[in-house]
């Protein structure tokens, strides 16, 4: 299943000394893993984990024509288009997701690129 986890590990030795550690992992399953992704050279998101806004950065040479945001089952929670002649900075409202790891896939053509985010509170 795809969430985020908190993970607790707790060991001992043959004296009783004992040692906990906790983790927190975020385990996803990318919609478009095994596909060849040039798009996503020209492009890259921050901040990462975010609070209520992400960027998009272009090279300034290339656009994209729609994005989406996923859930890591590939539910579609957001989407947008593009009208801009070569993107910079886009700047997409995050504020209403709730915690977690989310997808971001932008489309050029038949090309899609996407970019993993976590929402952090």
């Amino acid at each position: 299943e795809a969430g985020v986890f908190n993970i607790e590990l707790s060991v001992s030795d043959s004296l009783g000394c004992e040692a906990l550690s906790e983790k927190e992992i975020v385990v996803f399953n990318d919609p478009l893993l095994g596909t060849k992704n040039e798009l996503k050279s020209y492009f890259s998101i921050y901040p990462n984990p975010a609070d209520k806004m992400i960027h998009l950065t272009g090279d300034g040479q290339f656009k994209y024509d729609s994005y989406s945001i996923m859930d890591t089952k590939g539910k579609e929670l957001m989407k947008g288009h593009n009208d801009k002649p070569i993107i910079q900075t886009e700047i997409i409202d995050v504020s209403e997701l709730k915690e977690g790891p989310y997808y971001l896939i932008i489309r050029k053509g038949k090309q899609e690129a996407s970019f993993l985010f976590v929402i952090r509170r």
